[in-house]
């Protein structure tokens, strides 16, 4: 969250929005994020999960998505990389 303005930063422009492409179509694009609090398997309990982490059981072998204009408390600047993916 940008502390000046409270409003949520877009993963198009947060640095851990660098999973691979899941989607890429006309509409939107999908990728995973890598921050370190988005928690995917079954491998950790929910009681071990913090109240601003994420956790998801994916047993088909993939995690979560998000597009680009979803929003998070995580947020952090990308570091002059350009992850954005441009629609054809």
């Amino acid at each position: 969250m940008h502390k000046e303005t409270k409003v949520l930063g877009r993963c198009k422009n947060c640095k851990y929005w660098t999973g691979p492409v899941y989607a890429k179509h006309y509409k939107n694009i999908m990728r995973s994020c890598e921050h370190p609090k988005a928690n995917v398997g079954y491998s950790l309990h929910p009681d071990k999960v913090g109240p601003d982490e994420l956790l998801i059981e994916g047993d088909e072998g993939w995690g979560w998505y998000s597009g680009p204009e979803f929003g998070c408390i995580h947020f952090k600047e990308q570091d002059g990389v350009d992850h954005a993916i441009k629609l054809e």
